[in-house]
């Protein structure tokens, strides 16, 4: 089996900060088809773990691609943008 691309993590981490994002906005509105606090926490724990698998090919830089910076929004930040300053 081979390991996914690094542009294939950056692609995967993406679509989860935007999934961990909108289901965050979707709790805060009390939307009662938010997913439940256990799936929450499992995706975001996923969402960790592939993004350590993400910085181990030795990439620095935001998910979004450089120079870029993640969502003013989002409700988790990449490591890339982690102590950056607007």
């Amino acid at each position: 089996m081979t390991s996914p691309t690094v542009e294939a993590l950056r692609t995967r981490l993406q679509v989860g900060q935007q999934w961990l994002t909108t289901e965050h906005q979707r709790w805060l509105a009390e939307d009662p088809q938010v997913a439940s606090d256990e799936r929450f926490s499992r995706a975001l724990a996923g969402w960790d773990a592939l993004e350590r698998v993400f910085r181990s090919s030795d990439y620095a830089g935001c998910i979004w691609g450089p120079g870029k910076a993640c969502p003013e929004e989002t409700v988790v930040l990449c490591d890339g943008c982690v102590g950056v300053s607007a």
